[in-house]
């Protein structure tokens, strides 16, 4: 179901899917100057892309109260032509997400795929679900430079734990380095007192 969030007082609904994706064969990068809209894990130069997130909030409910920390960028997509559909518009965004995942756990041991974990996404104050009918603009009506797509995961609502998956894996990094540069930094200190002490004893 496709609604329109509260954003300025007003609230509206109609209907948009998501089909499900199957095993073709994905697709992570593509020229720019595609008819379809393209897509890629950096971002484009000038104004012609928005950015696309993970939100990882833990409840697996779609929200336009949105935390940046729980934002994870995981690419930019090129704004769409008229010609784009919104099924195209979800191949896109799909591969940008398995392409994403592919980086971060290219051997598969988080369990998560884009047919699976993703609820839907979020486009300013329009939020595409799965299984429902397309919405009544194209995508080039809904996306702008300053858009950002946002993705959301299965959660609480779903019994499952994919946005609390995605969610600790960064702060895993984040710990691990923390780790290293202090362990650099004792080993660092450690050498200076070492050349302090045989300086003394000369």
């Amino acid at each position: 179901m496709t609604r329109l969030l509260a954003g300025r007082g007003s609230r509206a609904s109609s209907q948009a899917s998501i089909p499900m994706l199957g095993d073709e064969e994905p697709v992570y990068e593509a020229p720019p100057s595609s008819a379809s809209g393209s897509y890629s894990s950096k971002r484009s130069s000038g104004c012609n892309s928005v950015k696309v997130t993970v939100n990882v909030d833990l409840k697996g409910t779609i929200s336009n109260a949105i935390c940046p920390d729980n934002e994870i960028i995981i690419g930019f997509l090129a704004i769409p032509g008229k010609e784009t559909t919104w099924e195209e518009l979800d191949q896109q965004i799909f591969s940008l997400f398995e392409a994403y995942i592919a980086r971060i756990d290219p051997d598969h041991h988080l369990g998560l795929h884009c047919s699976e974990s993703v609820i839907g996404y979020q486009m300013g104050d329009v939020v595409r679900e799965k299984g429902a009918t397309p919405p009544g603009q194209i995508p080039e009506d809904v996306l702008a430079p300053t858009t950002t797509v946002r993705m959301f995961l299965r959660g609480a609502a779903q019994h499952a734990v994919d946005s609390l998956v995605l969610e600790c894996l960064p702060r895993k990094q984040e710990d691990y380095s923390h780790i290293m540069e202090m362990f650099q930094n004792k080993l660092s200190q450690c050498s200076y007192i070492s050349e302090r002490f045989d300086c003394m004893t000369e």
